[in-house]
């Protein structure tokens, strides 16, 4: 039954990808600490980072990962490069790693995001070694979380990622660092305490942590009993369901009386559990008020990586863990889920226009586009009028792939915006708009790739923040057009705050201060570090078709999901 839909192949470096950062870590705690020896340790760490990303690169670029590959019925995409040994036999839990199209995106964005930021770390001075292996640290866990199939392994790697984020806001952030620290790390623990209760909800119905079995059992599809644990819960028998089996427990443990005999209302509350822990971490209005400390007071390249792929976090367990083991409560809710989306569109938008301090811009800029994110899930979800026919499949494919694309062009654009607000600061010693003023005659080639990371972010066509976008609402379109409709003007107003932005620091007249502030030079270290991040939004901006490859097929067996519910 697991070869019809897990790969097993004779060699995997899936794991490989995921904790080789930890060997670079142990290095640059352990290396010799004399004061020549700084740059070569920043340098070393630099290099070994590059590991991961030569990893993933080799499985993309030779075919050891196939993004096409489905399961032997075709209801699901392969799993590939899977690693799966025995781990904790009393649970029923394996140490259970492996690639499809859901996850691969993501594991390409965080391995090509952190050698950028470590090379953006080295202004660091002050313990080097120690935030470098910090940064390493993170890109593990942020890693292991993105390729785990097992809850309790990927609840571990979750949890572990707040540790090297706490400790880097904490020891080297700005004025209100240990504020902004323990915020960012109560919130998000606060969130994963429900999703930890009802994941041992799920497992003593079905006796498993095993997110692919879950999804089957989701989705109705056969399931090996031999991957359950039947005297742990409700059994399982040919036809059984996850929210059936869900009911079948509260039914044993007596809780009818308290939560009514629907056999959804189950498997509705975790839904919602589910939803709250992650949209923490997405920073979903109503739950993104610790979002803005944490970017503003965040070091720059820690900056970068909260707000790159951290936050992608939460839009990648509402896919996983959210839409795939309860299709029918994300299909049945997807009209709320739109109403979310459309508060964060546009309350990211309008406060964005408030704000005078840089960094505290593009934080609400980043919590508009990530309402994208949440809109194109909800889009893919919602119930489509019958009017759509055969263009209902296509429209939900769109906006999953329009939420892949979208995740990952924000996640180069914002880091570029994060790291040249912080190169604004190393020159001019502030963040405060009312402060800059006429730089595009001081600095006219910061001003260029400024400008183009800023167009990328909005969504300019030609660059890689459209593409997303552009599917997303496509997607949108079709089944949520009144949400939409309204949505259109988060998109005019993130405009007006990213270009107004711009024009307070570029345009106008020049602060006497700033006359003489060196320009970012071809070939020296700032410009070193942006034009990756620049290659790559117009790479994928003009031919994005590599990008949507990885995820079409997964995004097409996801919303054959959604058509036949």
């Amino acid at each position: 039954m697991l070869n019809e839909f897990i790969k097993f192949s004779d060699w995997s470096i899936t794991t490989l990808i995921a904790l080789s950062p930890l060997v670079g870590m142990l290095l640059a705690l352990v290396f010799p600490k004399p004061a020549q020896n700084s740059r070569t340790i920043a340098w070393g760490v630099f290099a070994w980072s590059l590991v991961p990303l030569g990893l993933t690169l080799f499985l993309w670029l030779s075919g050891g990962f196939n993004p096409a590959l489905a399961s032997v019925t075709g209801d699901q995409a392969m799993i590939q490069q899977v690693d799966r040994v025995r781990w904790v036999p009393f649970f029923n839990a394996d140490y259970f790693v492996g690639l499809d199209g859901m996850n691969f995106p993501l594991v390409f964005l965080t391995t090509a995001l952190t050698p950028v930021c470590i090379l953006a770390a080295f202004r660091i001075k002050q313990r080097q070694n120690v935030y470098l292996a910090l940064m390493l640290l993170l890109e593990s866990a942020m890693l292991g979380y993105f390729v785990s199939l097992n809850f309790l392994l990927l609840f571990l790697f979750w949890e572990f990622s707040l540790v090297p984020m706490f400790f880097i806001i904490n020891n080297w952030g700005g004025e209100n660092r240990r504020y902004s620290a323990f915020k960012f790390f109560v919130y998000t623990m606060a969130g994963s305490v429900g999703m930890l209760i009802i994941f041992e909800f799920i497992y003593l119905a079905t006796g498993t942590f095993d997110l692919v079995v879950l999804s089957r059992l989701a989705q109705g599809l056969p399931v090996d009993p031999s991957l359950l644990a039947p005297k742990l819960g409700a059994g399982y028998s040919n036809g059984a369901t996850l929210q059936s089996m869900l009911f079948s427990a509260v039914e044993d443990v007596g809780l009818t009386n308290i939560l009514g005999n629907s056999n959804g209302t189950p498997a509705a509350i975790i839904f919602w559990c589910i939803f709250v822990a992650f949209a923490v971490k997405l920073a979903v209005w109503p739950l993104h008020t610790w979002q803005p400390d944490t970017y503003e007071n965040a070091p720059t390249s820690g900056s970068m990586i909260v707000s790159a792929v951290m936050s992608k976090m939460g839009a990648y367990g509402m896919i996983r863990l959210m839409i795939m083991l309860f299709p029918k409560q994300t299909n049945y809710f997807a009209p709320v889920l739109a109403i979310f989306a459309l508060a964060s569109i546009l309350f990211g938008a309008y406060a964005g226009l408030a704000q005078t301090n840089l960094k505290r811009l593009i934080a609400y800029a980043s919590i508009n586009h990530m309402g994208y994110v949440l809109l194109g899930l909800a889009a893919a979800a919602s119930a489509a009028p019958e009017s759509l026919g055969n263009l209902d499949l296509n429209i939900r494919i769109s906006a999953l792939n329009g939420v892949q694309a979208q995740m990952v062009a924000h996640g180069f654009s914002t880091a570029a915006l994060f790291f040249l607000a912080g190169e604004l600061y190393e020159r001019t010693g502030t963040y405060q708009l009312d402060q800059f003023g006429g730089l595009r005659k001081v600095m006219p080639i910061f001003a260029g790739i400024m400008g183009v990371a800023m167009f990328a972010n909005l969504g300019l066509p030609g660059l890689a923040g459209f593409v997303g976008e552009f599917f997303i609402f496509r997607g949108a379109w079709g089944t949520q057009p009144v949400i939409t409709t309204i949505a259109v003007l988060g998109l005019i107003v993130t405009a007006l705050v990213l270009i107004r932005m711009y024009q307070k620091i570029f345009y106008g007249p020049v602060n006497h201060k700033l006359t003489n502030l060196p320009d970012i030079k071809v070939g020296d270290w700032a410009f070193n570090v942006t034009l990756p991040l620049i290659i790559v939004l117009l790479v994928f901006g003009i031919y994005p078709k590599p990008l949507m490859d990885l995820s079409n097929y997964a995004a097409t067996v996801m919303a054959q999901v959604f058509t036949s519910l």
